[in-house]
């Protein structure tokens, strides 16, 4: 019982997570080039596909900028 307890503790305690200290949400992903996930790796390139566009949709719910690296 005492550890069902801790457990349903442990499960319900709020946490905290942080992109950074600085307040800025950047996240650096790894990205490839491969015709029909994703296209655009080299630098400066326009990058298409469906690893980015899902890229980009998450970020109008988390916020975060990408740095594809």
């Amino acid at each position: 019982m005492l550890l069902c307890a801790i457990l349903l503790v442990a499960a319900l305690a709020p946490s905290h997570a942080f992109a950074s200290e600085t307040g800025e949400n950047r996240v650096r992903v790894g990205y490839y080039e491969n015709e029909v996930f994703e296209e655009g790796a080299r630098d400066g390139a326009v990058k298409t596909g469906y690893a980015y566009e899902y890229y980009q949709k998450l970020s109008e719910y988390t916020g975060w900028r990408y740095e594809y690296v």
